[in-house]
């Protein structure tokens, strides 16, 4: 009987603090992937947008990725 008012008493909110961490944690993790998605999609929507033919040398070399020293791939 005093195991099971010990355990009501300290363990329980012990565990629903736990409980709520983890909680939190996962919904920061989803948060951070879906943001990531945004991301990727907005980039590939970017590669695949054509350049317009007025665009100055510099500017088209950018967008085409002829000079791709600042790009990881």
């Amino acid at each position: 009987m005093l195991t099971l008012i010990v355990a009501g008493r300290y363990v329980s909110p012990l565990l629903e603090v736990r409980n709520r961490r983890f909680q939190t944690k996962m919904q920061t993790r989803e948060k951070f992937s879906a943001s990531m998605m945004d991301l990727l999609s907005a980039v590939s929507h970017l590669l695949l947008a054509p350049v317009v033919p007025e665009a100055s040398d510099t500017v088209r070399s950018a967008l085409t990725g002829s000079n791709k020293s600042g790009l990881i791939m």
